[in-house]
């Protein structure tokens, strides 16, 4: 069904709604990966525990996988991600469900459909192109709200998994909680730090360090409570922190790293840890926040927990590992990375916080946070 020539509007539904429109398409297993969009649908699975088998995956193209694996093994499953995670459903999409005839219901977010909000130019193109190239590989779709009602897009999406087809219900808006979102259990009190407190902490140390934070909450706090030309503020692209430090590790070698990065995020690209270990780079600081949440989405719990980062960084070739649970065991171990040459990985354990600042990109747009980053990194003078 092609849906580029509407403008969606809200949709009148609950999470209640779409746990109901589940169960009537056979829906058994829940596999996700957390958009704020959802909160409604994660609010009715807490109220209503067992309507549901519920996978959290690490990344979504795993999800994909594991829901192949769902089908095959006889039972019905749904995939429930963010659009701006499509580009990782793509190449089990094309090259496994498609091929094999495998149906699978996704419920996706349309986040910067038709246009993004304030601050949020992430979500520009995926936005933009999700219903046309799902339009290119011929897979059905329903944008409930804007050319079809809830109960018709369900109706269709039934049609389409007794062809053996992949189906997408898009929500271009959220489908609203009907009581707080469910978070993840909080470390118990005096067990671990606040995102801002871990922030802070590592700020008090910094030297002559460039910081490079994940999406969300880590970029928010480290903005507001120091921004500087010298940090990078990552928006969207989950996962890949590491990598963009790596990099720049490997062209710039003498540059002081501090990579503030979430447990989710790592999750989501494990092996790069692997890469790092490989090539070693000697003044490179990878911090994870461990809270097991994730929390800019509403505090869902991350997948795969518990984890322990230190063991695999350590298999990983990594040069040092360690875990702080307060501010003063952050500095000790800041101290150690900075005086022996190669990776350090310093896992801050976290508990969950109801307080966030603003993102960076409402004061300032990302291509000239990058430009103003990329120019502190080559010490060049920033173009006009």
């Amino acid at each position: 069904m092609n849906t580029r020539m509407a403008n969606a509007t809200a949709v009148d539904v609950t999470g209640e709604d779409v746990l109901s429109g589940l169960r009537q398409l056979g829906v058994d297993t829940l596999v996700s990966v957390p958009c704020s969009y959802f909160n409604g649908v994660y609010a009715a699975m807490r109220n209503d525990p067992e309507a549901i088998t519920h996978l959290p995956a690490v990344n979504e193209g795993s999800a994909v996988g594991v829901a192949a694996g769902v089908r095959l093994a006889g039972r019905t499953p749904a995939v429930m991600l963010q659009n701006s995670g499509f580009g990782n459903v793509i190449n089990p999409l094309t090259s496994l469900l498609l091929p094999y005839r495998i149906p699978a219901l996704f419920l996706m977010s349309l986040r910067g459909h038709p246009e993004p909000g304030p601050g949020e130019e992430q979500h520009r193109w995926m936005g933009r192109v999700v219903p046309g190239w799902l339009d290119s590989l011929e897979i059905p779709h329903w944008i409930p709200g804007a050319t079809t009602s809830w109960q018709e897009a369900v109706a269709g999406a039934r049609t389409a998994l007794r062809r053996g087809l992949p189906a997408f219900l898009l929500f271009a808006s959220p489908v609203p909680p009907t009581e707080r979102p469910p978070r993840a259990d909080a470390a118990p009190e005096g067990a671990g730090m606040t995102r801002r407190a871990a922030v802070r902490a590592l700020l008090s140390a910094r030297d002559d360090d460039y910081f490079l934070s994940t999406t969300g909450y880590l970029s928010r706090e480290l903005h507001d409570l120091d921004d500087s030309e010298k940090n990078f503020y990552m928006q969207g692209s989950m996962g890949h922190l590491a990598s963009i430090a790596l990099g720049i590790a490997v062209a710039e070698p003498d540059t002081p790293l501090v990579v503030l990065d979430g447990d989710g995020a790592l999750l989501m690209h494990l092996g790069v840890l692997a890469t790092i270990g490989e090539h070693r780079p000697a003044r490179f600081v990878h911090v994870v926040f461990d809270n097991h949440a994730y929390e800019s989405t509403g505090g869902q719990p991350v997948g795969g927990t518990p984890v322990d980062f230190e063991e695999i960084a350590s298999a990983c070739g990594i040069t040092a590992v360690g875990r702080a649970r307060t501010a003063s065991e952050v500095h000790q171990l800041l101290g150690l990375a900075r005086k022996q040459a190669g990776p350090t990985l310093l896992v801050i354990e976290g508990i969950l916080s109801d307080t966030t600042a603003g993102r960076a990109s409402q004061s300032l747009a990302l291509p000239d946070l990058a430009t103003r980053f990329a120019a502190a990194i080559q010490k060049a003078p920033v173009s006009p």
